[in-house]
């Protein structure tokens, strides 16, 4: 369970990563980058901490999913990202093809 915690920090770091990566437009914002910077490793390192119990194919199914979905969450609230239909389809074939491969992994 502890293991779990791990991988919802990671993910969540993950999160704040990425938003820190858009606001560092390009590496020029340097505090931005900075931050970017450090919540990576902590994603990685909380990460790693979770694989130790985790296997490696479901950590990181978990992990990308949860990231795509809360990435595009944060796209369209936080940073009003317009999701028109050419962005959308391609967000719902992309679910759509982890949801297969997920679903072929575990059947």
């Amino acid at each position: 369970m502890k293991s779990y915690v791990y991988l919802f920090l990671a993910i969540f770091s993950a999160y704040i990563g990425s938003s820190m990566l858009k606001i560092s437009n390009g590496f020029t914002v340097i505090w931005a980058t900075a931050v970017c910077i450090i919540v990576y490793v902590l994603s990685y390192y909380f990460f790693s901490v979770a694989l130790k119990k985790i296997p490696l194919f479901l950590g990181y199914a978990i992990w990308s999913a949860l990231s795509t979905v809360g990435n595009f969450v944060i796209g369209i609230y936080i940073f009003d990202w317009v999701c028109d239909f050419f962005n959308c389809w391609i967000y719902h074939e992309i679910n759509q093809l982890s949801t297969w491969l997920f679903a072929r992994i575990f059947i």
